[in-house]
């Protein structure tokens, strides 16, 4: 009797060990990414306005301005997690564990290399704003949600391009203040091919960016960037096959009184 208690306690012991060094792995995970055969999920990407105005709206291709657009993105498109510190070089990687997602730095690939789309990764596209009426426009918003149902480690950049027209023509950083999150947790995207981490970000929860008011025939650029973010602690093989459902983009804005 007594050799079948000690039996089962040490089972018990050996049970809770396990639990305790999973939790520890779990926890200590700095950066995550899926194994090769998983997958995320983006839906449709669409923009409106949402306030009477004299707002229009175009992509990239900046002449088609309409009230409404569409970035025609397929219903349940498949995106692997990738990872950019300046919206210009993306890096894409599979994970060398499927629990903690540690990224395995000898599958690193960039977009310019052999073999990879970078489609697959990182929808790439422009939100331009116009005002095409007769007088200003201020209080110009755009507005997305984030929340609900979406991925936690799905991603959103805003980048302002310029205005076309005006004083305003900085290019914006790629990093915080640009990119949205569902979580303000802050990640160190990779760099370069040897794994290499850039400068932190903290995404920002607020999913509303305020566009610079906008005298008759001015246009705002803004490049636009969708994708999972593989260096965020969430994205391992445990939260895969989440989903980007429905990202609306509300714009609105305020005409001037004559």
């Amino acid at each position: 009797m007594k050799k079948h208690l000690l039996t089962k306690k040490r089972a018990l012991i050996s049970s809770v060990a396990m639990l305790l060094v999973a939790i520890i792995a779990l926890g200590t995970a700095t950066f995550a990414w899926f194994t090769q055969n998983t997958r995320s999920y983006a839906d449709q990407i669409k923009v409106k306005t949402s306030k009477v105005s004299s707002l229009v709206l175009s992509k990239q291709d900046r002449t088609n301005w309409q009230s409404h657009i569409q970035y025609g993105v397929d219903n349940n498109k498949i995106m692997y997690p990738a990872s950019s510190s300046n919206g210009s070089d993306w890096f894409f990687a599979n994970a060398s564990d499927a629990v903690s997602g540690k990224v395995d730095t000898t599958s690193i690939k960039d977009a310019k290399g052999a073999g990879v789309t970078t489609a697959d990764y990182v929808f790439i596209d422009e939100l331009n704003i116009k005002n095409s009426g007769a007088v200003k426009v201020t209080d110009v918003k755009i507005k997305f949600d984030l929340q609900g149902e979406n991925s936690d480690y799905a991603r959103v950049a805003l980048v302002p391009i310029g205005v076309k027209g005006s004083a305003y023509t900085t290019n914006g950083t790629f990093g915080t203040g640009t990119v949205y999150g569902k979580n303000a947790t802050p990640y160190q995207p990779i760099s370069s091919l040897a794994g290499d981490l850039g400068a932190s970000i903290t995404p920002s929860k607020t999913c509303e960016v305020k566009v610079p008011d906008l005298n008759v025939g001015q246009a705002a650029y803004y490049a636009l960037y969708v994708w999972f973010e593989g260096q965020d602690e969430n994205c391992i093989d445990a939260k895969s096959g989440q989903s980007i459902p429905d990202l609306v983009f509300d714009v609105e804005g305020t005409p001037v009184e004559e």
